[in-house]
């Protein structure tokens, strides 16, 4: 019975995984999922160089405790003016169409898996993009990725992207934050299709 449990558990683990990758390579294959890039006269990068840690989730992508979803129409009329609120280049449900497709609970349920994940060593290399240690030697555009995260029902998948610009090689990190782009897949029969994108440039 133990080892039962042991193939189980290895099968699981490992279709997560494949699935991990899948997201990966959707995200970073698709140069459609990086038209932040071309603002403010930027030309879209031939190669994405991503850095070989991931970053750790903004878990108001999924939701904001302080934000009384009771009174949702009352709090967005009170904030409306305030461009820089969570609500507005953060959380995901803003998009009222997404926001459909997801319970309270869910989001909750997304907040905390969020929330749990450490940074990790990731290694994703293709013909348009490659992993890197450091910027250290990068001028140009760079990018930081969260690890996907895979909905309970298996249905969703959701990735987060820091987006820095560098002009010289020795320009500080402080003055590289160029944006933030997050992306919803939705599984569509037996794959993985781009249903919702949140871009944010950071000025």
């Amino acid at each position: 019975m133990k080892q039962f449990f042991v193939i189980i558990t290895i099968l699981f683990s490992n279709k997560t995984f494949g699935q991990t990758e899948e997201i990966y390579r959707l995200t970073f294959g698709d140069k459609s999922n990086f038209t932040l890039t071309t603002l403010l006269n930027h030309k879209l990068p031939k190669t994405l160089f991503i850095i070989d840690t991931t970053e750790t989730w903004d878990s108001n992508r999924f939701w904001l405790p302080d934000f009384d979803n009771r009174n949702k129409e009352q709090v967005i009329k009170r904030i409306q003016n305030d461009e820089h609120h969570p609500y507005f280049h953060r959380y995901l449900f803003s998009d009222t169409v997404l926001n459909k497709l997801f319970s309270d609970k869910e989001k909750q349920k997304l907040f905390k898996r969020s929330k749990a994940l450490k940074s990790k060593p990731v290694n994703l290399n293709a013909s348009n993009y490659k992993t890197i240690s450091s910027s250290k030697n990068t001028k140009g555009f760079y990018f930081v990725t969260s690890e996907p995260i895979i909905s309970d029902d298996k249905k969703f998948a959701f990735i987060d992207l820091t987006v820095f610009c560098k002009e010289t090689y020795k320009q500080p990190l402080n003055e590289t934050y160029f944006g933030t782009i997050s992306i919803v897949f939705q599984k569509q029969g037996n794959s993985w299709k781009r249903i919702a994108k949140k871009d944010w440039l950071i000025l």
